[in-house]
This record gives structure tokens, C-alpha cells and sequence, in this order.
């Protein structure tokens, strides 16, 4: 149970700052590689089930509106179920290969590491300029 709670932390840190991450082509050099980055990995699943979500929405399958809710809900858990299900097997395939989970956690984090580090160098070059 505490392995999922540092993804699901970063997922919604990561969902927080999705408006910001869907223009990371307009972000300067180092912060649009990092913030594109954990767009595709990370925001974009999210939010394809918002689209998925609205997309069910405007369908008229039913006769009542209560059960196009209901086919809905059930199709976003179908969605992330199988979101889930491929994060696993990507997760499965890196521990074949060597690479534990918490490496993986690392190497996630790896691109907000290097911006933190970044920013720091850019702050530090400024202030004794």
C-alpha cells in the first residue's frame, strides 16, 4: 500500500499543473523538455479520460439520461483499469530487466531534479553577476 502512495502523490501534483504542462512548447529551453516530458507520461493519460469522459457525455445511446451516466462511469473505470493495467506491465517489464520500483520513482523524478538543479545554477550565476 505505501509503494502507491509516491506515484499517486506525483500523479496529482502532475494533474494540478496540467493546464501548464498542455503549453510546455511555449516554456523556455530546459523547463519545456521536463514539463513535456510528464505531459506525455503522465497528463496526457489523465487527460484523455477527461475527453473520454466528455465524449461519452455528448453520445446519446440511451433512451435516459441516467443510464448514459452509468455507461459512462463504467466506461472511465474500464479506462483506468487498463491505464493502470499498462503502467503494471511497464512496471513488471523494468523489474525483468533490473530496474525496481523504486528506480523507476527515481528515474521519474529524475527531469525535476535536474530543472531544480537547474534553476538553482541560473539563480546562482545571476546573483553574482
Amino acid at each position: 500500500m505505501m509503494m502507491f502512495i509516491g506515484p499517486a502523490f506525483l500523479i496529482y501534483m502532475l494533474v494540478g499543473y496540467l493546464p501548464l504542462m498542455r503549453n510546455w512548447q511555449e516554456l523556455q529551453a530546459p523547463h519545456s523538455y521536463v514539463a513535456g516530458f510528464y505531459y506525455y507520461t503522465i497528463g496526457l493519460p489523465a487527460e484523455g479520460g477527461l475527453w473520454l469522459w466528455d465524449w461519452i457525455a455528448s453520445l446519446s445511446l440511451f433512451d435516459t439520461p441516467s443510464s448514459n451516466t452509468v455507461f459512462a462511469i463504467l466506461l472511465m473505470v474500464i479506462y483506468s483499469v487498463l491505464i493502470l493495467f499498462v503502467y503494471g506491465v511497464i512496471l513488471v517489464l523494468l523489474k525483468e530487466v533490473g530496474i525496481r520500483p523504486k528506480k523507476v520513482l527515481m528515474l521519474a523524478a529524475l527531469p525535476f531534479i535536474f530543472l531544480v538543479l537547474w534553476d538553482l545554477y541560473q539563480s546562482f550565476i545571476w546573483a553574482i553577476a
